[in-house]
């Protein structure tokens, strides 16, 4: 629009207060032209308009955008397309967008409302860390005059004010892939770090156990893969890197938490284990596992494992240990089967649990199973399940017992790890 500034003032040099047609309509054309971008229909009914459609835009309805550009090279155009606002930049002017990219260099650049490109920098003036701009949280920015500056709350580790120490959602596991002996998604969630003291946010991804570590999906190994061995998994993250997860051995992630810092050059501080993986006996395969969104602290083995049978051991009135095919430090659900056969009266009993229990010769008080025969020949079959913790090598403890009769009439045994229960870091 032209500069009308003493048009309409009698008096003035050239001023003979009379617009013509074309000046006036610029001066209308502007007005509509606000109304219109906020999508109102123009009523000569309406006198409120103009009001509805500048309050809209303060509000910052106008400024929520749309991302056309890269990972290094950030577009935005508003959603509304009709405004784009003033074509130029200036000191405090405000930007906001769902990234189309997450950020994979420390330099990237914003061009906004179709201005020249200009960097973009952390709030405090640094360059920000890779990953800060992430598809997983809207970005907002503020214009400095020279560059964008990202602001704290965008980024992806903010400072816990609502996850309670020992929070988790989401972030199940599931192996069911082209590759389920080594590759395992984790599931998109959040949670508190082992501290407390920081918000953890995922987005799915999968992890492959048999190679090195890298952001994103991809490889997740941090320690040699090993036949027979259990590797816990992790989401890991830090002020300035993005959040991430892979598998390590280390109880707090160290070796996990050192790959990222290589791979990234950003520090990874803080951690949270959200589960277990174990490679097979034989091989170095992950075991085939289902873990239920609904209950995510059970998990259950594809198929049941033989932890111990009568087949590797013999009956004996002492207590003797077995390795459950549950991590260490859980709740195992065992399955325990024993079969008694004898050939005269015989009366005894079994006991099978955490090795924390007293270890005395068990009584008719104390006890799982218990037979009483009197008299007979013949066979007696019982089976229940418990929920023992095993101790720090995954070990559990069985007993048998007599009162009456030959020990050895203890035929048969087997005893199942169906799965076990982990309470992901609940406390």
């Amino acid at each position: 629009m032209e500069d009308l500034n003493n048009k309409v003032a009698n008096g003035g040099a050239t001023a003979d207060g009379i617009l013509p047609s074309t000046e006036w309509n610029q001066v209308a054309s502007e007005l509509q032209n606000i109304i219109e971008s906020m999508g109102l229909v123009l009523s000569a009914g309406n006198l409120q308009q103009l009001g509805n459609s500048l309050a809209a835009m303060i509000q910052g309805g106008s400024n929520f955008c749309t991302d056309t550009g890269s990972s290094i090279a950030y577009v935005i155009v508003p959603i509304n397309t009709n405004f784009n606002g003033i074509g130029t930049n200036f000191n405090g002017r405000m930007a906001k967008f769902r990234p189309a990219n997450t950020n994979t260099t420390t330099n990237p650049t914003l061009a906004a409302y179709g201005v020249a490109a200009a960097p973009i920098i952390a709030e405090n003036g640094t360059a920000i860390a890779i990953g800060d701009i992430s598809t997983l949280r809207d970005a907002e920015l503020r214009y400095d005059g020279v560059s964008w500056r990202l602001l704290d709350r965008s980024k992806n580790l903010v400072v816990s004010s609502t996850y309670h120490t020992g929070y988790i959602n989401g972030l199940t596991l599931l192996n069911d892939f082209a590759d389920s002996d080594h590759d395992i998604q984790f599931n998109a969630g959040a949670c508190a770090d082992s501290t407390g003291t920081y918000n953890l946010v995922l987005g799915t991804t999968i992890k492959q156990i048999d190679v090195s570590w890298a952001l994103g999906t991809g490889g997740g190994a941090s320690n040699t893969l090993l036949a027979d061995n259990w590797y816990r998994t992790f989401v890991i993250g830090g002020a300035s890197a993005v959040t991430d997860c892979g598998f390590d051995q280390s109880s707090t992630a160290a070796n996990l938490r050192a790959a990222a810092g290589v791979a990234t050059g950003n520090t990874y501080d803080k951690y949270r284990q959200v589960g277990w993986v174990k490679t097979l006996a034989g091989v170095a395969n992950i075991t085939q596992f289902i873990q239920d969104s609904a209950y995510p602290e059970y998990v259950k083995w594809a198929t049941p494992h033989v932890s111990e049978t009568s087949a590797v051991a013999a009956a004996s009135i002492a207590r003797q240990t077995f390795r459950a095919e549950a991590p260490p430090g859980v709740q195992a659900e065992i399955s325990w089967s024993v079969k008694v056969n004898h050939a005269s009266s015989f009366e005894g009993g079994f006991w099978g649990g955490a090795l924390t229990a007293p270890d005395v010769n068990s009584t008719r008080a104390n006890h799982l199973m218990y037979w009483n025969f009197e008299n007979t020949n013949g066979d007696g079959q019982m089976q229940m399940i418990t929920y023992p913790i095993t101790d720090g090598s995954s070990n559990l403890g069985f007993r048998f017992y007599n009162f009456i009769g030959a020990i050895a009439s203890f035929k048969e045994w087997d005893f199942l790890t169906q799965g076990y229960r982990y309470n992901r870091g609940r406390g």
